[in-house]
Formats: C-alpha cells, sequence, structure tokens
C-alpha cells in the first residue's frame, strides 16, 4: 500500500512529461514560421512556461476551422494568463482534445501497479557500480528510496531518470495541459481524451523489450549527470518561450526515426489520434506535445498534405 501510495505521486509526473522525452526532427520546409512572442514577460522564472504555441488549421473546404496548441508538459508562469486568441480559439470550437486524463484522481489501481513488480529486485539484475548509481541519481527524486527503486519497472525508472527533475512542488493541474483543459470546461467545450493513462503506459512499456530498457538506464547512468536532463529541459523551455521552432527540433536530432519506440512512441500514437479528431468536418481544439505538432511528418505536415490551410497564431 505504501508503494501504490508513492507511484501515485510518480506516474502522473511521468505521463505529463511523456511527450517531451523523445522525438526530433527537421523543421518541414516552408510549413511554419516562428513569429516573435507578443507576449513581453521579462525575467521568466526558471522552468516555467510563459509562451504559448498555436496554429489555425482551415479544411480545405474552407467550412471548418480547427487549432493545435503545442504544449511542452510543464508548469505555467506565475505572472501567466491565457492569452485571449486562445480563449477565443476554444470558444469557437465544439470539442477539445489532449493526450490523456493525467488528474492522480483518474488513475485507477491497475494504472498505478503497472509502475512496479513486487517480485523483482532490480538490484540484483543490475552489476553493483550501476545499482549505486541509480540510487544515488534517484534520491533527489520524491520518494525514490532504494526499496522503491527495486520494484520499479525499467521502463519507469527509464522515463523518470529523462523525463523531469526533482522539482519537489510541481503540480501536474499546473501543467499547461490542465491549465487549458480548465478553460475549456470553464467555457462549456466538451474534453475528450486521445488517449488513456493505460494506453501511454503500454506504448512506453512496449516500445522496447525489459533488457533494452534496462541497458538504457545503465547508459543514462554512465554517459550522463544529474544536471544533463535539467539543462535540456531548460533550454527545450526558452526555446518554447521565445517561439524558437528550430530551437524545439534540435532537441531531439539524437533520435533514431527508424527505431520502434521511436514508431510506437510517436507515429502510431498520432495515426491513432486521426481516427478520432475529425479535422475535415469539425471544429475542434487539439492540445499535444508541440513535437506531434511540428516534427516532420506530424500533425501540421499531415494536414497540409490534405489540403489545410495553416496559419501560426
Amino acid at each position: 500500500m505504501k508503494l501504490l501510495k508513492k507511484l501515485r505521486f510518480i506516474v502522473p509526473l511521468f505521463l505529463v512529461s511523456c511527450a517531451t522525452q523523445t522525438n526530433t526532427i527537421s523543421l518541414p520546409p516552408n510549413v511554419i514560421s516562428s513569429p516573435a512572442t507578443t507576449l513581453k514577460i521579462e525575467d521568466i522564472e526558471r522552468g516555467k512556461v510563459a509562451n504559448i504555441l498555436i496554429w489555425e488549421a482551415i479544411s480545405p473546404n474552407g467550412k471548418n476551422k480547427s487549432y493545435l496548441l503545442g504544449t511542452i508538459h510543464l508548469p505555467l508562469d506565475s505572472r501567466y494568463t491565457i492569452p485571449e486568441k486562445v480563449t477565443t480559439a476554444i470558444k469557437a470550437s465544439n470539442k477539445f482534445y489532449m493526450e490523456a486524463d493525467t488528474n492522480t484522481s483518474a488513475l485507477d489501481p491497475s494504472v498505478i501497479a503497472s509502475g512496479f513488480n513486487i517480485n523483482q529486485d532490480l538490484e540484483k539484475e543490475l552489476p553493483p557500480d550501476i545499482w549505486l548509481k541509480l540510487v544515488d541519481r534517484m534520491k533527489n527524486y520524491p520518494s525514490m528510496s532504494a526499496s522503491v527503486i527495486k520494484v520499479l519497472e525499467p521502463w519507469l525508472i527509464k522515463i523518470v531518470l529523462s523525463s523531469f527533475d526533482s522539482d519537489k512542488n510541481s503540480n501536474v493541474k499546473d501543467a499547461l495541459d490542465n491549465v487549458i483543459r480548465a478553460k475549456s470546461e470553464e467555457l462549456k467545450v466538451p474534453v475528450n481524451f486521445l488517449e488513456t493513462p493505460k494506453d501511454q503506459i503500454a506504448t512506453l512499456q512496449n516500445s522496447k523489450t525489459r533488457d533494452e530498457h534496462i541497458e538504457d538506464i545503465r547508459k543514462i547512468l554512465l554517459t550522463t549527470t544529474a544536471n544533463t536532463f535539467s539543462d535540456s529541459r531548460q533550454k527545450l523551455l526558452n526555446d518554447y518561450n521565445k517561439s524558437n521552432i528550430n530551437g524545439i527540433l534540435e532537441t531531439d536530432k539524437v533520435e533514431d526515426r527508424d527505431s520502434n519506440e521511436y514508431k510506437a512512441i510517436l507515429i502510431d500514437r498520432e495515426k491513432n489520434w486521426y481516427q478520432k479528431i475529425d479535422f475535415e468536418n469539425d471544429n475542434v481544439f487539439v492540445a499535444v506535445g508541440t513535437l506531434h505538432v511540428v516534427r516532420n511528418n506530424g500533425i501540421i505536415d499531415t494536414l497540409k498534405a490534405k489540403g489545410f490551410k495553416i496559419r501560426m497564431l
């Protein structure tokens, strides 16, 4: 029961951040412009979103208009207010879509339980030096004692190591995705989820074999420091706050686009989303990770290929 309570804290954070930990691609030519942000917030707090990236998508027949909001699954700047252009876009939409319901209350016991295996002892599966490095690296994260780490699934450990830092004050409700969701609920626009938490966990869990996830843990511990991913996240945040699309795309150039993991976490998920969203005949507001929107062959490319007119707001 204590493990369940601890994982109830860990898993929502991982779900919020999962879409930022992969994928980088070259900027599609003539697809997006990157105008200077109209938000003039000076001295942005470290680790806070102060900007917003949103595009308008007009259907080929000109009758339907949808909106694509790229998020980075991080908390908002304390001085941030939702721009009027976003509120207007939500009001003009009849459906709101986001990746998944990451509110803690929405996570059933099976979702929480999937993050650990009480029948394993990871300490015995890892070389002693790697185990000591893992315990030392994880000690700064909430609730990560050695006894917990032993039974955490390798895929979850990898996400914890590479996706978010040890900010104990982080709250999933403050993430950009959920703040925009709250505005949609306030405006009575129906909220829809493209995936369930179970779907997201299954994708990450099955994107590689258990041995491959363990090997990734070893590589992370041997080739990075505790500050590596924090610095990378801060660069992504800085690029987002400056509306620097090229900079955002640069964060993932090391990714292998032909790998099973890349295909599972990006391509396959997006294909499933298109089966749920009717861009051609509906007016929808879609808030998903920015890389899903702007990557090569991502949502913008896909809609443009179908004849949609895309404009950055």
